[in-house]
């Protein structure tokens, strides 16, 4: 059809669609009919979204139409391709450090950089609308394809989820055995693949082959495709070049016979042929690299070898940054510098960051059990680095009666060659950057254990709890301490060999997301987990956030037992922080019932009620007789610092900072040790700080680089210190419309010095979110 024809052919379409609205008689005969055309139309020239909008007019207008289930099976197909990434992979980032946090990714503690494609929004959509689309075939609809094509995308959607088990269960019952089922067998493949199963994949192709009757009919060129993919992760070239250039000669025929098939011309319309070569032309540049050996001796650069139970991993993409890298995902990967691994395994790098860190993507499937471990080699002459996809370590956490109150035990595989291990105790919290981190110790290790045991009174878990901090939110482990009933805290463990190099650790390629919609379920499989025993109603009150329930029901529970000291303490903190039943009166009430108990808590809380009352100077004065009788907590410090920082005492402050960071173990959640040094004026001070006891401080190591390379007039650094003032006191709103003003200001005035307004605008952004 010509230009001229296409033009007609669209105006008559649209004219007869505006009648249809206009005249319902035309609509009655032909209106579902001309939508549905015209949405084919958008499909065919490539635009979705224009297509959906014509789906959605039928549903408005012709809910009833019998083309309606047509509608919405092809909407399914539309919301699958919108974000669809065959073999949906988890990626994770490690470095030498195994420090590394990304502001949007599912990052916690400071060694986690775990993330994955989100596609599930329109995934899940898609699953919905086949979900429903079978119901109302179910309840009398009118049968035929499309009943028998609804698993087919079902399985699809499971696969691009991430749960591969679902989607296989889905496909076992199919027989692959006509061109229309190789686009399931597809799906069956990359399910193999992701599971290592490649001669199986290798196999199942040359069967479809064999028994085709029709050769070159269905899907040959993708399964030519995976045929490949399957000879590659074994290292074997030659016949991945192979099956690749004979992908290629099939693309003609499977796209001539993919325009026949009424399902799969939408459905699959991602696959387009311009894509699917060019797909195939980079695998078959990619191998002829591989076949190359990298040059491993002298240079500048970063050279490796990544290996999986000491043999190498042949084209496995490598990614890497430096760790003050934003990144973010842009299609099926991240947005960093990448690279393959050769014959040998071996990987380069032209420059050299001083820090690298790397990454690598695996199927869902195999991440699950899977972690990165990274070890530089001393006795290289340039920087060579050696990665290891290992195992998770399995552990395992329960809680017993030891006669003398409950023991919490912990137990986990020991891994070959580790010299320490360090156990973290992480509460449930949805928002990963929130994390407490309650302990962390060394454990004495045993040359031949084959597996390590640990153990610790639960009094002294649930002792383990922080102060809320000054200007967040209360969070039920500020009140319980990290075991709390309904949900699980979850133990990570991380093994490390003499030279402090991560072996491998408990979490591997888990998302955030992914361990915490486990942690609600006692008994999950999915561990480590461990519960707390014998708690009381007050207690589950405070879980569910119903802070006035619990502390009626704690009162109660005074009543009874006046003595009971911890109660004492959860009501003083309840009616000290928690919102709706804060109370300083009250809390002071209770404070004077502990000090006949605990006078030690009796004297850390009253420094917290002063606080609360506004007694800044009173609550000064007694943290620091506790800290120069050296009993102040690091929450203490914390609140001591902010103390000294609005007060102008930097040094104090920050020497606080730094005292919460050494207590704690635990790297602060809060940029102010930095905003302390920049009032300063002491970049270098800023820096480090950042690096050793900030949280995701590495988000200013260019900013800060920069600004400690230079030397700003007095004006300047007068105007920058007096745009940071509004940093140092309590967040308000007053304050951030304040700070917004002194920003635009001083980058108006000193376009020059974007580093500076950079740093500000960092600092800031973290203050008032």
């Amino acid at each position: 059809m010509n230009m001229t024809k296409k033009i007609k052919f669209l105006f008559f379409l649209m004219l007869i669609t505006v009648l249809s609205i206009i005249f319902p008689l035309v609509a009655f005969y032909s209106g579902d009919d001309l939508i549905m055309d015209m949405a084919g139309y958008y499909i065919k020239n490539g635009d979705m979204s224009q297509a959906m909008t014509y789906y959605d007019r039928l549903e408005a207008f012709f809910p009833q139409s019998p083309r309606i289930f047509e509608e919405r099976f092809y909407r399914a197909g539309l919301l699958i391709q919108k974000d669809s990434y065959p073999g949906r992979m988890v990626f994770r980032f490690s470095g030498i450090t195994d420090k590394i946090q990304k502001p949007g990714m599912a990052s916690f503690l400071d060694s986690r950089a775990v993330m994955e494609p989100d596609s599930s929004e329109n995934i899940q959509s898609a699953l919905d609308t086949l979900n429903q689309l079978s119901k109302d075939l179910s309840e009398g609809g009118k049968k035929g394809w499309i009943e028998r094509y609804i698993p087919w995308l079902e399985a699809k959607c499971f696969y691009e989820l991430g749960d591969s088990d679902r989607a296989a269960r889905i496909l076992e019952g199919i027989d692959f055995d006509n061109p229309e089922a190789s686009w399931p067998l597809t799906i069956w493949l990359r399910i193999l693949l992701d599971r290592g199963k490649y001669d199986d994949v290798r196999k199942m192709v040359d069967e479809y082959a064999n028994k085709s009757r029709q050769p070159g009919q269905g899907m040959m060129a993708e399964l030519y495709d995976l045929k490949g993919d399957a000879f590659l992760a074994e290292g074997l070239t030659d016949e991945a070049m192979a099956c690749y250039e004979k992908a290629k000669s099939f693309i003609p025929a499977q796209f001539s016979w993919l325009k026949e098939q009424k399902f799969m011309k939408i459905v699959r319309a991602e696959l387009s042929q311009e894509n699917l070569e060019k797909g195939l032309d980079e695998k078959i540049a990619q191998v002829m690299r591989i076949k190359t050996p990298s040059n491993q001796h002298g240079g500048e650069g970063v050279f490796g070898r990544i290996t999986e139970d000491g043999r190498p991993v042949v084209g496995q993409k490598i990614l890497i940054a430096d760790p003050g890298d934003d990144i973010n995902f842009s299609g099926r990967y991240p947005t960093v510098e990448s690279c393959y691994s050769d014959i040998g395994g071996n990987f380069y790098f032209p420059h050299t960051p001083k820090n690298p860190v790397f990454g690598i993507g695996l199927p869902v499937e195999k991440a699950r059990d899977s972690s990165l471990s990274v070890k530089k080699s001393k006795s290289a002459e340039n920087s060579f680095y050696e990665l290891s996809i290992v195992p998770v370590i399995n552990a395992g956490a329960e809680v017993n009666d030891a006669g003398r109150g409950n023991q919490v035990s912990l137990f986990w595989d020991a891994v070959p060659g580790a010299k320490r291990y360090d156990i973290f105790l992480i509460p449930p919290e949805k928002k990963p950057e929130k994390i407490f981190v309650s302990s962390v110790n060394e454990v004495e290790v045993k040359e031949k254990a084959l597996k390590i045991y640990w153990q610790i009174p639960q009094e002294e878990l649930l002792a383990l709890k922080p102060n809320p901090s000054p200007f967040e939110d209360i969070k039920p482990y500020n009140i319980l301490g990290p075991l709390y009933p309904g949900a699980g805290s979850f133990i990570y463990i991380k093994a490390y060999n003499g030279d402090g190099n991560l072996l491998s650790d408990s979490m591997g390629f888990s998302t955030w997301d992914r361990i915490l919609s486990k942690s609600s379920n006692e008994g999950s499989p999915a561990g480590p987990y461990v519960f707390c025993k014998n708690m009381d109603e007050g207690d589950t009150f405070v879980m569910k956030g119903l802070f006035l329930h619990a502390a009626e029901r704690y009162e109660q529970e005074i009543a009874k037992r006046p003595d009971n000291k911890e109660t004492l303490e959860k009501m003083a903190r309840l009616y000290l922080w928690a919102p709706g039943v804060k109370d300083t009166g009250k809390a002071a009430e209770f404070l004077k019932m502990l000090r006949k108990r605990d006078d030690l808590r009796y004297k850390r809380l009253s420094a917290e009620l002063l606080f609360q009352q506004g007694n800044v100077k009173g609550a000064e004065g007694l943290f620091e007789a506790l800290m120069e009788r050296g009993e102040l907590d690091p929450a203490g410090y914390h609140i001591l610092a902010g103390i000294y920082l609005q007060a102008g005492d930097y040094d104090g402050s920050i020497d606080s900072y730094r005292k919460v960071f050494e207590m704690s173990k635990e790297k602060l959640m809060d940029y102010s040790p930095i905003t302390a040094a920049c009032m300063k004026g002491d970049f270098e001070q800023a820096y480090a700080l950042a690096d050793e006891i900030v949280f995701d401080g590495q988000r200013f190591f260019d900013v800060l680089t920069k600004a400690r390379s230079k030397k700003y007039s007095p004006d300047v650094m007068a105007d920058f210190k007096k745009m940071l003032a509004y940093l140092i006191v309590p967040p308000s709103r007053d304050a951030e419309a304040a700070f917004e003003i002194a920003y635009k200001d001083f980058t108006k005035k000193y376009p020059r010095y974007q580093e500076l307004s950079d740093t500000a605008f960092k600092l800031g952004f973290n203050r008032f979110k």
